[in-house]
C-alpha cells in the first residue's frame, strides 16, 4: 500500500526543522525500535554509508508503511559517537481485530456477526469500525430501536497485538407495532383474513425482518391463489412521540392466471412446477410454449410417447378484469411400456454399469418403464461421458426407437472410440520434493490408460503434498500433450513452490463460556508445524462438529514475521443448554413421547449432563447420562449412565434401576470400539400380566445382575437415518457372574449384520442378518435366565408374522433371524414420494443351542409402503406367516405393522 502523501509531508518537515543539519551526512547506523523483527531494514533504501536527503529518508518511511506491518512510522536522527548520523525509525506494529462484543447482548435474537461483517483478522482501523458501528445501528434500527447510538471502545493486547471491540449501545426502548392498515386486494380476498395471514398485531415488537417474514405469507398466499407477479409493500412510518411504527400495508394482487388442461388431467401442483410462468411472474408466448414442451414431456415419462401437446391463450383485459388462462390440450396416444432395452456394441463397460447410470428403464413388476425422447437422449450423453472420464475418444453413442404393438423397444448402440496411454510423464519446477517422490503420489505411471480426470487428481495430490509440508502459496499446472502418429500422450506438471511458512502462534479468542484448552485440543492445530490450509479448513470443520460453537472463523494474522503465520482462532459459543422433544409409534406401546433437557458444555469443558424420560402406555423411562469426551486425557469417550424404568411386556411385568459405566474408543470416523460394566436390579413380584410366573417361580423376585462386556461397532452407510448404501457390523460380548457382585452367571453373544446394495437409480435391496446367544453357567444353568435377559422375536422390526414378542412368549436364550427387504420408488402411486417394499422374515428364538433348527424356523412374506418425513420413515407392512404353527401357537396368519422408522 501507499501511505498517503500527508502522513509522509507532516513527518519530514519536524524532522527537517528539529534536526536539519543531518541532512547532507554519512549514515553510519540505522536501527528499528518497537518491531519484534530487524527483517524489515533489508528492504530499506537507505544504507551505511549512504549520504541522508529528504528523498531516501522519504523513501524508507515508505518502505516501512509498504510492508504492511506497521501502522505508524517516525525517525529520530542523533550523532552518532564517531562520525556520522544514527538513524532511528521508531514504529507501532499494527494490531488485529479479534472479539466483537455488543452491550447489553440480549438486543438481537442472533449474535452481532449474523447481521453484520465483522472484520476479523484485519488490521486494525479507525474506519472499520466506524463502519462497524454504522451497520450495527442500522441493524438495531431495523430490529426497533430507533432512538439507538452506539459508540465503540476498543482495548488492545500489546503482547498478542489483537483488538477487543466494545459496542456500546443506547437502545432505549424498543419501538412497537402501531396501528395496520391494508390497501388493495380486497376484491380477492377479505382485509381481516389478509391481517390474519399477515400475523403481526397492534403492541408486538417492531422487526424489519418479522414484517418482511410477514409480507412473504401475503404474497405467497395470492400466488397459492394463482397471481401472478403480486405485490405486497409496507410503508412503515415512526412515531418518535408514541415510539410505534405504523404499517400501511399496500397489495397488488397482480394477474390472475388459471393453467388448465383437457383431454388428460395433470395435478394442479404438476402443472405449477411444468409450465413457468408461475416462477417468472409473468404470461409469455415462450414461457407458454415451454410449458407445452415440459407437458410432452411429463406425458412421455408416464407412458404416453405419442403425445402431442398444443396451447391457446384467453386473456380477459380491464375493465373486465385481469386475469389470463391458458389451456392446453393434451392427445394423450395410446400409453406404452418400455419392453426392451437393449444396449449393444459395448465390451469395455458392462451392461449393468451402464444400467446403473442411465435414467431409462425397461417396465417391471410394480415399477412402470422410464422412457421419452429427452431422457433417452440424455443417457446418450451419459454414456458419452463414461467413455470419456475412461480415456476413450471418439466415442460414437447411437440410440434408436421402434413401436411395436403400443410397445417401445429402444436401443443403444455404442460404438467404443480409442484409448489413450501415457507415453511420458515429467514435472518442473520442484526442489522441496523429489521427483520420485511425486511421481509415487500421482496415482498413475506411464503405460497407464490417460483419463482427465486422473491427471487432474494428480495435481490436487501435488498441491496437497506440498501444503502439508508448509509451502501454501504453490501452484501446481499440468499440460497434456498428444504424441504424433501414436495413441499416446505426454503429461508433464509445472511447479512453483513458493516459500515454506510455519505455524507460529494459535490465539483463541471469543470464548465466553468454553475453556480454551477445549478449543486448541479440538481444533488439532499445533505450532511449529508447517502450515497447511487444508489442516486449516479441517480444524474449522472439526470445532464445528463439536456443536459448542455458532461460528468459527481461523484467520491468519499477517504480523511481519518472515516464514511465519500466526492463526488467530475466532469463536462464538453456541447455547449450551438444549431441549428436544419427540413422539412415535410402535406396534405395541402405541403411541409414545420423550422429552430431553441437555447441557452439551458443562464447566466449559465440552462435557454433556442429560436428562431423558420416555412415555407410553407400557414404558415409563427416566435416565441421566454424562459423557466425558476425553476420558483420562486419551482420545476415548466416557459415559456414566443411571436409569429407572417400569416396562410391560406381553408376558412379564419388570421394574428396573441400572447404573453404567462405558468408555469408548474412535478408532476410525467407521469403527468404535465400546468397553462397558453395568450393575442392574430388576424386580418381577409383579405377576398380574405374567401368566406363566406361577409355573416359572424362579423367575419372581428381585435379581441383582453385574456384567462387564465389549462391543465392536462398524457403520458404513451412507444415511445412518435411511440409508442407501453400505453396511452396519455390530458384535458384543458380555459376562456376568457371582465374581462381579451378581446373583446369576452367563455369557452373552450378539452379532447383527445389516447391508444395503443400491440398485439400479433409486432402488435397494436390505439384508440383515442377527444371532445372539445367551449361556448360562453353574447355578443359573438350573434356575435358568429371567425374562428380561432373553431374547424374543415377533414384531415389526424382526419376524413380521407373528405379533409383538409371540414367535416364543417364553424367550429363548438363542436368536437366529434373517431379512431381506426391497425397497423401490413406486410411481404409480397418487402420493408423491411413497415408496414401496417387498419383504421376507425368517428365523426363531430357542431355548437353548441345541435345539436350533432350520427345520424350526419361520416364514414370513410381504409387502409396505414407506413415506419420508422428517421424523423418519412412516412405515405400513403387511406380513403373511407362510407356517403359524411352527411354534405350537396359534396365530394368525397376517399381521398388520403401522410404525416410525425402517426396520432395519
Amino acid at each position: 500500500m501507499k501511505v498517503p502523501g500527508f502522513i509522509v509531508g507532516l513527518l519530514l518537515p519536524c524532522f527537517a526543522l528539529a534536526q536539519q543539519q543531518y541532512y547532507g551526512t554519512r549514515i553510519s547506523n540505522i536501527s528499528l525500535s518497537g518491531a519484534d523483527s530487524q527483517t524489515d531494514l533489508d528492504s530499506l533504501p537507505l544504507h551505511r554509508g549512504d549520504i541522508l536527503s529528504v528523498e531516501n529518508l522519504r523513501a524508507a518511511i515508505q518502505a516501512l508503511y509498504d510492508s504492511g506491518h506497521y501502522s505508524y512510522v517516525e525517525v529520530e536522527a542523533a550523532a552518532a559517537a564517531g562520525s556520522g548520523t544514527a538513524l532511528t525509525f521508531q514504529v507501532k506494529q499494527n494490531y488485529f481485530f479479534s472479539t466483537f462484543r455488543l452491550e447489553p447482548d440480549n438486543l438481537l435474537e442472533k449474535s452481532l456477526s449474523s447481521y453484520v461483517r465483522l472484520p476479523i483478522g484485519e488490521k486494525f482501523r479507525t474506519s472499520l469500525v466506524d463502519k462497524v458501528v454504522k451497520d450495527t445501528t442500522d441493524t438495531l434500527k431495523n430490529e426497533g430501536y430507533f432512538q439507538v447510538t452506539v459508540s465503540a471502545s476498543p482495548s488492545f493486547d500489546d503482547q498478542r497485538r489483537l483488538a477487543v471491540v466494545t459496542l456500546k449501545a443506547m437502545a432505549g426502548a424498543r419501538a412497537k407495532i402501531g396501528v395496520i392498515r391494508v390497501q388493495g386486494g380486497e376484491d380477492t380476498y377479505p382485509h381481516d383474513k389478509l391481517l390474519k395471514i399477515f400475523g403481526l398485531k397492534p403492541g408486538n415488537d417492531f422487526s424489519a425482518s418479522k414484517v418482511d417474514k410477514a409480507l412473504t405469507q401475503v404474497r405467497t398466499k395470492f400466488t397459492n391463489l394463482d397471481f401472478l407477479n403480486t405485490r405486497v409493500t409496507a410503508n412503515r412510518q415512526y412515531n418518535a412521540a408514541t415510539n410505534t411504527v405504523a404499517l400501511d400495508i399496500m397489495v397488488q394482487p397482480g394477474e390472475f392466471a388459471l393453467v388448465d388442461t383437457r383431454g388428460y388431467k395433470v395435478p394442479n401442483k404438476n402443472l405449477k412446477e411444468l409450465v413457468p410462468i408461475y416462477e417468472e411472474g409473468m404470461v409469455a408466448k415462450d414461457l407458454i410454449d415451454e410449458g407445452g414442451e415440459a407437458i410432452t414431456g411429463y406425458m412421455r415419462q408416464r407412458g404416453y410417447f405419442d403425445a402431442s401437446v398444443t396451447s391457446e391463450t384467453v386473456q380477459v383485459v380491464p375493465p373486465l378484469g385481469d386475469a389470463v388462462q391458458v389451456n392446453y390440450t393434451i392427445d394423450p396416444g395410446p400409453k406404452h411400456e418400455t419392453a426392451n432395452l437393449r444396449i449393444e456394441g459395448n465390451r469395455y463397460f458392462t451392461t449393468d454399469d451402464i444400467h446403473n447410470h442411465i435414467k431409462t428403464r425397461a417396465s417391471q413388476f410394480l415399477k412402470p418403464g422410464v422412457f421419452s425422447t429427452q431422457i433417452l437422449e440424455d443417457d446418450k450423453h451419459t454414456i458419452e461421458a463414461m467413455y470419456a472420464n475412461a480415456g476413450f475418444e471418439g466415442t460414437v453413442v447411437t440410440t434408436s426407437t421402434a413401436d411395436e404393438g403400443h410397445t417401445i423397444n429402444a436401443t443403444i448402440q455404442i460404438q467404443e472410440g480409442k484409448q489413450f496411454h501415457v507415453a511420458s510423464v515429467s514435472i518442473m519446477g520442484n526442489a522441496a520434493v523429489s521427483d520420485q517422490q511425486l511421481l509415487e503420489k500421482l496415482g498413475f505411471k506411464v503405460g497407464d490408460v490417460y483419463t482427465s480426470g486422473t491427471v487432474d487428481q494428480a495435481r490436487a495430490t501435488i498441491t496437497q503434498l506440498y501444503y502439508s509440508k508448509g509451502y501454501a502459496d504453490v501452484s501446481v499446472e499440468r499440460t497434456v500433450e498428444r504424441v504424433e502418429s501414436s495413441n499416446d500422450v505426454s503429461v508433464s506438471f509445472n511447479i512453483t513452490e513458493g516459500r515454506t511458512y510455519q505455524v507460529g502462534a494459535i490465539l483463541v479468542m471469543g470464548n465466553t463460556l468454553t475453556k480454551e484448552k477445549i478449543v486448541r485440543r479440538n481444533s488439532g492445530l499445533q505450532s511449529y508445524k508447517p502450515y497447511d490450509p487444508g489442516a486449516v479448513l479441517e480444524a474449522q470443520q472439526r470445532l464445528y462438529a463439536t456443536g459448542l460453537f455458532s461460528k468459527v472463523e481461523i484467520v491468519t494474522l499477517d504480523q511481519g514475521i518472515p516464514g511465519i503465520r500466526n492463526l488467530l482462532i475466532q469463536v462464538e459459543d453456541a447455547k449450551p443448554i438444549l431441549l428436544t422433544y419427540g413422539v412415535g409409534y410402535q406396534e405395541f406401546e402405541h403411541a409414545r413421547g420423550t422429552f430431553e433437557i441437555s447441557h452439551d458444555n458443562l464447566l466449559g469443558l465440552n462435557r454433556t449432563i442429560s436428562l431423558r424420560t420416555r412415555l407410553s402406555s407400557r414404558e415409563r423411562l427416566a435416565q441421566v447420562t454424562f459423557k466425558e469426551p476425553h476420558l483420562f486425557n486419551h482420545d476415548m469417550d466416557g459415559f456414566a449412565s443411571a436409569f429407572i424404568e417400569h416396562t410391560e411386556q406381553p408376558d412379564f411385568t419388570a421394574n428396573r434401576i441400572d447404573f453404567s459405566v462405558q468408555a469408548l474408543k474412535r478408532i476410525s470416523p467407521q469403527r468404535n470400539f465400546l468397553v462397558t460394566a453395568g450393575y442392574q436390579t430388576v424386580d418381577l413380584q409383579d405377576i398380574r400380566v405374567n401368566i406363566h410366573a406361577l409355573t416359572l417361580p424362579a423367575e419372581r423376585g428381585i435379581i441383582q445382575i453385574a456384567r462387564v462386556g465389549t462391543s465392536y461397532i462398524q457403520d458404513r452407510r451412507n444415511d445412518p437415518a435411511n440409508p442407501r448404501s453400505g453396511s452396519f457390523t455390530t458384535t458384543t460380548f458380555q459376562i456376568a457372574g457371582r465374581a462381579l457382585g451378581s446373583e446369576i452367571n452367563f455369557t452373552s453373544l450378539y452379532n447383527e449384520y445389516d447391508a444395503y446394495v443400491p440398485v439400479g437409480n433409486n432402488s435397494v435391496l436390505v439384508s440383515s442378518t442377527r444371532f445372539g446367544w445367551n449361556h448360562p453357567f453353574k447355578s443359573t444353568t438350573q434356575t435358568g435366565l429371567p425374562p428380561t435377559e432373553r431374547y424374543f422375536a415377533g414384531g415389526s422390526t424382526t419376524l413380521r408374522g407373528y405379533g409383538f414378542d409371540e414367535a416364543q412368549p417364553l424367550g429363548g436364550n438363542v436368536m437366529t433371524l434373517g431379512n431381506l427387504e426391497y425397497r423401490f420408488p413406486l410411481r404409480i402411486s397418487p402420493i408423491s414420494g411413497v415408496r414401496g417394499a417387498v419383504f421376507y422374515d425368517t428365523g426363531n428364538v430357542f431355548p437353548q443351542l441345541s435345539a436350533v433348527s432350520l427345520s424350526s424356523f419361520s416364514h414370513t412374506v410381504g409387502y409396505g409402503f414407506r413415506y419420508q418425513t422428517p421424523l423418519g420413515p412412516v412405515r405400513l407392512d403387511f406380513g403373511i406367516n407362510l407356517n403359524p404353527d411352527v411354534n405350537g401357537i396359534n396365530t394368525s396368519r397376517l399381521h398388520v405393522f403401522f410404525t416410525l422408522g425402517n426396520p432395519f
